[in-house]
């Protein structure tokens, strides 16, 4: 039997500063946070931490965010994380595609924070 996902959220963004900033903001917000830089560090992130929620950037050198989202849904300790594509495609051709590598939702860039924090808030049951 797998171990229960971790309260977590994994932000995964190769920018600097939209990875920090969404990262500081859900800090404050009160969510335990972790970020990874691209998708290779989330693969192994994901898998040690096992997070609730990840925000999965789409637009990432190297390892793009479909391809890491469909080797985190490969991972059968990871496939009941809630992940969601957080990106700057904004075409409904790109929410399609993100819906078929295994994200669970699409948010286009630009995104209100306190909504997001909300909409992330959700996501997440209750503990004992």
């Amino acid at each position: 039997m797998a171990m229960p996902l971790a309260n977590s959220i994994l932000v995964v963004d190769d920018d600097t500063d939209s990875r920090e900033m969404l990262v500081e903001y859900l800090l404050f917000t009160g969510f335990t946070v972790h970020a990874a830089p691209d998708g290779a560090t989330a693969l192994s992130m994901a898998d040690a931490l096992r997070p609730r929620v990840i925000l999965m950037d789409l637009a990432m050198a190297g390892l793009n965010g479909l391809d890491t989202t469909r080797r985190l849904r490969a991972n059968a300790d990871l496939r009941e994380a809630t992940i969601i594509a957080v990106t700057g495609y904004a075409m409904a051709t790109d929410g399609v595609a993100a819906h078929r590598a295994g994200c669970d939702f699409f948010i286009p860039k630009p995104y209100d924070l306190t909504t997001l924090a909300h909409f992330v808030a959700g996501l997440f049951t209750p503990g004992p």
